[in-house]
């Protein structure tokens, strides 16, 4: 999984990389692919932190070790590169305002909360 998030920011960061040195700057095209570009990073370095994290504080834990859950830290990083590329698409067509913002945010906070939450009793 690290290594996919690895690939998924190098790539991103390729394709930032060669649109602006190759296209024109008022290019509508060009803006797309800086954006998915700049998403694509930051959703994999997001990823890769997240999985640090995770696995640090498992190994920390008191007072036996736990195991790594890897792909809800995974998961949060990846949410969080969404987000800041939602916000930079928002920005770059001039939609990005404190009431946009805070749908966005919301929705995403929403589904970690559903995609968090634990059955407490089994149906059936």
């Amino acid at each position: 999984m690290r290594l996919a998030l690895a690939a998924a920011a190098l790539g991103g960061a390729a394709i930032v990389v060669l649109t602006v040195v190759t296209r024109d700057v008022d290019d509508r095209g060009a803006l797309a692919l800086v954006v998915a570009g700049a998403t694509l990073t930051s959703a994999g370095l997001a990823g890769l932190g997240a999985i640090f994290l995770e696995e640090r504080a498992a190994a920390r834990a008191t007072p036996r070790r736990r195991p790594a859950h890897r792909g809800r830290a995974a998961r949060r990083g990846i949410g969080l590169g969404l987000v800041v590329g939602a916000f930079a698409l928002l920005r770059a067509v001039d939609g990005l305002s404190v009431i946009t913002a805070t749908f966005v945010l919301a929705g995403f906070v929403l589904a970690e909360i559903v995609l968090s939450s634990r059955r407490l009793v089994r149906s059936g």
